[in-house]
């Protein structure tokens, strides 16, 4: 949130597998455009010019649902290579929580023994599986994590990590490039690497799934400031709107198959027709919830500038979560408890939230830290 709003690239995204459900789990990608920009710089020169940018980790998120949903059938922690970095991502069929990037190549302190810089890596990358499992266990406490996925790991020595999943009672699983060669057909004098296996990932699933996923690269557009685009970020992309047509149309059907059911069952079958009236009334109940959904209208982008905007330089946001139907549950890091009382006094005061209390503050290994629950104000 120190990051100022026109140097964000982002976009919104929903997992293929969210369901019917009336809620919905919209996951926020984001990351310094200064990264994409200098990507672009890159970029040869007289060659196609490239119209998005999608993470790794979507990639390999949707591809595991494609061949092997199961794995997130309960709640898993995915770790992804992606250079000198891997991605630590926790994610269900319905949603990825949280996904982090850390560096596997450090700094050596004096002292530390630099003879075996793989099991340094290891090292490092079983510490952040442990903090990363730290940081969600108020939403995944201990025993609902079920599953550790590894993606691309062909060339580690995984001993380390299989220690860390033992004590948090993770059962290891394992894919990789040869999980991906198998849906295509490749020419045998092609040579593939394991760095190749994202890649197959986003082709099988742009080309079998028909998923275009995130973009961070937007659309080309004239040249304007994070403002010009305010008016229209509530929708911040077309597929997002999409979605939003289709859940109007939706809503309208629901309508009309409820009220004709609920006539129908009263007027011809009173006496016989009970389980038609119990679908007509739960019909009913959908529709009124997604009468109320569309009447929502939270300008999300609008709301992190101005969280980016209200909140002291001092505090970072570890963690936040919204949910229209739920609310808004934040972590905040660093200050003191009269700052955390002002904060919270200012976003009451907002036209975006309401509500917000403290929850619980203590002192964590990052410093103080707050735990803020509340509502959204809607139509802000």
């Amino acid at each position: 949130m120190q990051v100022p709003a026109e140097n964000v690239a982002w976009d919104m995204h929903l997992s293929s597998e969210h369901g019917s459900e009336m809620e919905k789990h919209l996951l926020w990608v984001a990351t310094r455009k200064e990264y994409v920009d200098s990507l672009l710089e890159e970029w040869p020169e007289n060659t196609l010019n490239p119209t998005q940018i999608t993470p790794d980790f979507w990639a390999l998120y949707e591809f595991v649902l494609g061949i092997h949903k199961e794995i997130f059938e309960n709640p898993c922690i995915m770790v992804s290579l992606e250079g000198d970095r891997a991605n630590l991502t926790l994610a269900t069929q319905k949603s990825i929580y949280l996904t982090r990037s850390v560096a596997l190549d450090r700094p050596h302190t004096a002292g530390t023994d630099t003879s075996d810089s793989s099991l340094a890596r290891e090292r490092i990358l079983s510490l952040e599986i442990e903090r990363t499992l730290s940081y969600v266990a108020d939403r995944f406490p201990r025993g609902s994590i079920r599953n550790m996925l590894l993606c691309g790991f062909e060339n580690w020595d995984l001993s380390l990590i299989q220690t860390i999943a033992d004590r948090n009672d993770l059962a290891v699983q394992t894919i990789g490039l040869n999980d991906a060669t198998t849906l295509f057909t490749i020419n045998p004098d092609v040579s593939l690497l394991p760095e190749h296996f994202p890649i197959l990932c986003m082709a099988y699933c742009r080309l079998e799934r028909h998923l275009n996923g995130p973009n961070l690269l937007g659309e080309e557009e004239e040249a304007a400031g994070w403002q010009h685009l305010v008016p229209d970020a509530a929708l911040p992309s077309k597929k997002f709107m999409t979605m939003a047509g289709g859940l109007v149309g939706f809503t309208v059907l629901l309508w009309i198959a409820g009220t004709l059911w609920y006539g129908h069952a009263r007027a011809v079958r009173l006496e016989e027709g009970k389980e038609l009236i119990k679908i007509a009334e739960k019909l009913r109940r959908e529709e009124a919830g997604l009468r109320e959904m569309s009447r929502t209208d939270v300008n999300y982008a609008e709301l992190f500038v101005y969280l980016s905007s209200t909140l002291p330089n001092e505090i970072i946001v570890k963690s936040i979560n919204l949910d229209i139907k739920t609310g808004v549950d934040m972590v905040l890091v660093g200050g003191n408890y009269r700052l955390t009382q002002e904060i919270v006094e200012k976003l009451n005061s907002g036209n975006f939230l309401r509500d917000v209390v403290e929850d619980r503050a203590v002192n964590e290994k990052e410093g103080f830290t707050v735990y803020l629950k509340g509502k959204l104000k809607f139509g802000a």
